[in-house]
């Protein structure tokens, strides 16, 4: 995966050496319903006999390199984004760790009024979880993405500006397999659902 985003890059600088390119970093907030792997933390509460809670909130982070003014006002844009929700609870004798994961490479665009941008991709992600006490120990998995978020920025230079945004992202891994090649479903619904809202906070350095 870093080498694709790695590449990706390369490709982007060297077809357009003539146009600005801008570098940035964001911190994400992340929030989904994951509403399978939710009902799997029910069962195993009330077989148990104990309060886990429930997997709705996460942090990641994003590393985006643009082309400015690509077609007109309309920017081209790579993104390397990832996440994880997780829940450690460490309160009882067997501690009880769950986590899901995503990281994935989008291209897309993006254009600018003013201060506000607003912002479009679609990209491949790769998928992890991991819920050892029910036996799901390594799964993984491959799933489409996208991603529509509006951003608004502060120039803080000529070069650097700041933003805070908040983005509708589409993330949903159907099946996942374990090390064996075993598969995972779930009937009608994701197995692990990463569809929801992110809120981000970053940098942007214009080149």
């Amino acid at each position: 995966m870093r080498r694709f985003g790695v590449l990706g890059i390369l490709l982007i600088v060297v077809a357009c050496p003539t146009a600005a390119v801008s570098v940035g970093g964001s911190l994400l907030a992340i929030a989904s319903s994951m509403s399978y792997v939710n009902e799997i933390i029910g069962t195993y509460e009330d077989s148990a006999g104990v309060e886990v809670g429930s997997l709705h909130t996460g942090l990641g982070a994003c590393i985006d390199v643009g082309l400015v003014d690509v077609i007109g006002a309309i920017d081209g844009v790579l993104a390397i984004r990832s996440g994880s929700v997780s829940i450690h609870d460490e309160t009882r004798e067997e501690n009880v760790e769950i986590e899901a994961g995503f990281l994935g490479v989008a291209v897309g665009a993006s254009t600018e009024w003013g201060p506000v941008e607003v912002t479009a991709d679609a990209g491949i992600y790769r998928g992890t979880f991991e819920f050892a006490a029910v036996r799901y120990v390594g799964l993984t998995g491959w799933a489409p993405g996208a991603s529509i978020g509006v951003q608004y920025t502060l120039a803080l230079s000529r070069q650097l500006s700041a933003g805070v945004g908040a983005q509708l992202q589409w993330v949903a891994f159907y099946q996942m397999k374990d090390s064996s090649g075993q598969t995972f479903r779930a009937r009608g619904t994701p197995f692990v659902d990463f569809t929801g809202l992110c809120v981000s906070i970053g940098l942007e350095w214009t080149l």
